[in-house]
C-alpha cells in the first residue's frame, strides 16, 4: 500500500477532452455514451493521469551498490550507480 495524500482536480481540468494518440483532425467515438458517462470517463482519465506523477518508488538492491528510481508515468528505471 501506498500512502498518497487526498487532492482534488480543478473542474477546468475535469471538463477538457482525453487526448488521443491519433493524428487525425477529428475523431468519431465509437459508443453512445450519457453525458454522465462521458464525464465520468473524464474525471477517471484525469484522476489516473495525476496519481502517476505523483507515484514513484526508490529502492537500493543489497548485493548491489545502486539506487533505482521509478515512475509510473514515465514507465522507465533509473539506476544511479553509486
Amino acid at each position: 500500500m501506498i500512502p498518497v495524500k487526498k487532492f482534488r482536480l480543478s473542474d477546468d481540468l475535469i471538463s477538457e477532452p482525453i487526448p488521443t494518440l491519433s493524428d487525425r483532425q477529428f475523431v468519431v467515438g465509437k459508443s453512445r455514451l450519457s453525458i454522465e458517462e462521458e464525464q465520468a470517463q473524464r474525471e477517471l482519465f484525469w484522476y489516473r493521469e495525476e496519481l502517476l506523477k505523483i507515484i514513484s518508488a526508490r529502492w537500493k538492491e543489497v548485493n548491489h551498490i545502486s539506487l533505482k528510481l521509478f515512475s509510473l508515468l514515465t514507465l522507465i528505471v533509473v539506476d544511479e550507480r553509486r
